[in-house]
C-alpha cells in the first residue's frame, strides 16, 4: 500500500471508529458523566472526517460526470436502502411502529433518512451531484483561490460559532438561505479542505504536520475543559458540525495522520480491514449497539459499572461485532449491494 493511500486508509479506519464511539456510548443513568462529555468532544470531527477523505479521494473529478455518479450513487444508496428496510420492518415486527408508520418510513427512505446517524449518507449524496461541477473550478484555479473559498468557507463556521458562544441571533445555524454567505458554507467545505490537505500540503513538515495540528487540538481541548467545568460552554459547541471548531478539529487530524507512517505488516492490515469495511461497519453499527450490545452489558451487569468503562466495552463490542457482520457478508454474491 502506498505511503498516501495508507494515511487515508488510517484516516477512514479512524472516522469509522469515532462513528461507532458516537452511537454506541450507552445512555446515562443519573447526572452529567465527563467522560461522556470528554466523548462527545472527541468524536465530534468524525463524519466531518469521512466529507475529507472523499474530497481527498475524489476530488476533483477527472472522469465524465455519467459515470462518476453511477458508480457513487451504486455503491452508497443499494445498501442504505437494504438497511433502512431493514430497521423499518424490525421497528414493526418490535411493536414500535405502526403499519401506517411502517408504510410511510419505507416510501419516504429515498428523501427521509430513517435513522437521525444516516444523515451523512443523504448529505454525502447531494455532494457528490455537486462534485463534477466543482471539480471544473479546482481544475482550473490556483492555490490561492482555493485558500480564498476556504476563508469564506471558514467565517460562515465563524458566525455559527459565535452564535453558540453568545447565544445570539446572528446566523440561523440550521440553514440561513438568505445570508450572503451561504453558498460558501457547509459541508461541501470540508470536501474541499480533504482535496486541499492532499494535494497541495507537504508530506512531512514538522511545523505544519505536528507543531500547528497539536497546538489546534490542545487548544480546543484546554477550551473544552474549562468550558465543561465553568460551565461556560455548552456541548453543541464542539459537537454542532458546521462550526469552526469541528473544521479546525479536522484540519489538525488530517495533517497529523498525513506524516503519520506504518511499518508493521499486521497494523497496515488491520487499518485497510476497517476501512475496507467502514461503510457497512457505519451502517450496521446503531442497530447492533442499541439492540444487542447494550442489551448484552445490561445483562452482564457492566452497565453498573464506571461510566468509562461501560463505554469502553460498549465500543469494543459494537466495532468488533459490527466488523464481524460486515465481513461475513462481504463471502456472499453481490454483497457490495448490502455493505457497499
Amino acid at each position: 500500500m502506498k505511503e498516501r493511500e495508507q494515511y487515508l486508509d488510517t484516516l477512514r479506519a479512524l472516522a469509522c471508529i469515532l462513528v461507532v464511539l458516537t452511537h454506541s456510548v450507552p445512555p446515562l443513568r443519573t447526572g452529567t458523566s465527563s467522560s461522556h462529555a470528554f466523548i462527545s468532544f472527541v468524536c465530534s470531527p468524525s463524519s466531518e472526517l469521512f466529507l475529507a477523505i472523499s474530497g481527498a479521494l475524489l476530488l476533483p473529478v477527472r472522469r465524465p460526470t455519467g459515470e462518476f455518479l453511477k458508480k457513487r450513487f451504486m455503491r452508497v444508496f443499494p445498501p442504505l436502502l437494504f438497511w433502512s428496510a431493514i430497521i423499518v420492518i424490525y421497528r414493526y415486527f418490535s411493536q414500535s411502529a405502526s403499519i401506517d408508520e411502517t408504510w410511510r418510513s419505507l416510501a419516504t427512505i429515498p428523501i427521509k433518512p430513517v435513522l437521525g446517524a444516516y444523515w451523512f449518507f443523504y448529505v454525502i449524496s447531494g455532494l457528490y451531484v455537486f462534485a463534477p461541477v466543482i471539480s471544473k473550478w479546482l481544475l482550473n484555479t490556483s492555490k490561492k483561490e482555493i485558500r480564498f473559498f476556504m476563508f469564506l468557507w471558514a467565517t460562515t463556521l465563524s458566525l455559527a460559532s459565535i452564535n453558540i458562544l453568545f447565544n445570539i441571533n446572528l446566523i440561523d445555524i440550521n440553514g440561513n438561505y438568505y445570508f450572503i454567505l451561504n453558498s460558501f458554507g457547509g459541508f461541501l467545505g470540508f470536501m474541499i479542505l480533504g482535496s486541499y490537505l492532499r494535494n497541495y500540503t507537504a508530506e512531512r513538515n514538522f511545523k505544519s504536520n505536528i507543531i500547528i495540528p497539536f497546538v489546534i487540538l490542545f487548544t480546543l481541548l484546554l477550551l473544552a475543559v474549562v468550558g465543561y467545568k465553568m460551565r461556560i460552554l455548552t456541548a453543541d459547541f464542539f459537537m454542532e458540525n458546521l462550526s469552526l471548531p469541528t473544521a479546525l478539529m479536522v484540519y489538525a487530524i488530517f495533517m497529523l495522520f498525513k506524516s503519520l507512517k506504518f511499518n508493521n505488516k499486521t497494523i497496515i492490515k488491520i487499518i485497510s480491514e476497517v476501512a475496507l469495511c467502514s461503510y457497512g461497519i457505519y451502517l450496521v453499527h446503531i442497530f447492533i449497539a442499541r439492540t444487542l450490545v447494550w442489551s448484552l452489558l445490561e445483562n452482564l451487569g457492566i452497565m453498573n459499572y464506571h461510566a468509562a468503562i461501560t463505554i469502553f466495552f460498549s465500543l469494543i463490542l459494537s466495532l468488533a461485532i459490527s466488523y464481524g457482520v460486515v465481513r461475513l457478508i462481504k463471502c456472499l454474491p453481490y454483497s457490495k449491494y448490502i455493505v457497499g
